[in-house]
């Protein structure tokens, strides 16, 4: 909660496929240039750094921090417009088809807590007001020290 006024704005940090990674970087680091510009966040993509773990399965972690949540969520608007594009599909065809979105977003452990509920209420009135499943796994992110791994996903 606020402590002497200050609110203080946890870090987002999302678990992506490498591929995607690589998109919120862009080309020579344009793109992940321009979603610091645009939103005043502090944006990584953290790849080489992870732990074993996490590089076999070729994904890496979105790290989008900054003291203002206005801007940190215009940093995560762009870095999730970033994931989604399918632009630049090879194959017409998979550029358009529909498929559900799905994001994995790490929070710290003693956070699983109050995101879920008590008797999971506030989760349910999540999924209601976003109309999206929401998943909290409670197994520590391997290699991430008491980290959980939450997932959500809407068409």
């Amino acid at each position: 909660g606020p402590r002497g006024g200050i609110v203080l704005v946890p870090p987002c940090r999302l678990v992506v496929k490498a591929t995607a990674g690589a998109r919120v970087i862009g080309k020579r680091g344009e793109s992940i240039k321009a979603l610091r510009a645009a939103s005043g966040a502090s944006v990584k993509v953290l790849q080489d750094e992870l732990p074993e773990a996490l590089r076999r399965r070729q994904e890496c972690i979105v790290l989008a921090s900054c003291g203002e949540a206005s801007s940190l969520r215009i940093a995560i608007a762009g870095i999730l417009d970033r994931v989604f594009d399918r632009s630049g599909l090879p194959d017409p065809a998979e550029r358009g088809r529909e498929r559900p979105y799905v994001v994995d977003v790490i929070v710290p452990e003693k956070a699983s807590g109050p995101l879920v509920g008590p008797g999971g209420e506030r989760i349910k009135a999540l999924i209601q007001e976003l109309g999206c499943d929401l998943n909290v796994v409670r197994e520590p992110l391997a290699g991430v020290a008491a980290q959980r791994r939450g997932g959500g996903g809407g068409g």
